[in-house]
């Protein structure tokens, strides 16, 4: 009954053995010009990287030990594979040492605890605000230049919020910088800002912003005032 032998490759002991074997003969002691027997170039190629099953090299062994051409041969290939591992082995390390060093600084910088100036700066962030788009007409209230009484006049509201207001002026008005106030009757004002108007599409519009967020509900007047002119009031009412 024949039994099949498992593939056995060249042995790490076996190759050290051939090279003990070949340091020991001359590289010019069996010169072999005409490289009479030799195997070939894949075949030595091979044996060094070890492609080949120990049963199946023949004589390969002795003659690479009996012959100078083909060991030096045979010594090329395989100091050239030795170099390629370890190059290969120190750019795999350095990728595993790359890799933990960034994983590191991740982790290291995700619990890290915040400073107490970090945490002061993130909270005192300003919120954004979002200013609504308001008309404010006063045309109606420009001085009547005839004897007859005018309209009743419409009542002006405003909104506690932030808004962006694009006022009307009363006709006969004129382009300039405006002083606008919002104060309660008999009291200081509230709030102040100032802005300049200009006729657009023939009518005279001041643009101011104004924050009402914080005010108490209830009557209020709306001053306005042009350089060194009077002010104008108009009663408003702030809901």
């Amino acid at each position: 009954m024949d039994v099949t032998q498992p593939e056995r490759r060249f042995s790490r002991r076996q190759e050290k053995r051939l090279l003990k074997l070949a340091a020991k003969v001359s590289r010019t002691e069996f010169p072999n010009p005409e490289r009479a027997g030799c195997p070939s170039a894949e075949i030595l190629k091979a044996l060094a990287n070890r492609h080949i099953p120990l049963e199946e090299t023949g004589d390969v062994i002795d003659h690479i030990g009996t012959c100078s051409p083909c060991f030096t041969q045979y010594w090329g290939y395989r100091q050239g594979r030795k170099r390629r591992t370890r190059v290969g082995l120190l750019l795999l390390c350095l990728g595993i040492v790359a890799f933990i060093g960034i994983l590191v600084s991740r982790v290291g910088w995700q619990l890290r605890p915040q400073s107490r100036q970090e945490r002061q700066i993130a909270k005192e962030l300003p919120k954004q605000q979002a200013f609504r788009q308001l008309v404010l007409d006063l045309r109606t209230w420009s001085v009547p230049r005839t004897d007859q009484p005018g309209k009743a006049l419409p009542e002006l509201r405003l909104p506690r919020a932030p808004v962006q207001l694009s006022i009307y002026l009363p006709i006969g008005s004129e382009d300039g910088v405006y002083d606008v106030q919002l104060q309660r009757p008999a009291q200081t004002p509230s709030l102040a800002t100032r802005g300049e108007a200009r006729l657009r599409d023939h009518i005279e519009l001041l643009e101011v912003r104004l924050d009402t967020t914080t005010l108490v509900p209830g009557s209020y007047l709306l001053r306005l005032r042009r350089a060194a002119d009077g002010w104008s009031e108009y009663p408003i009412q702030l809901e």
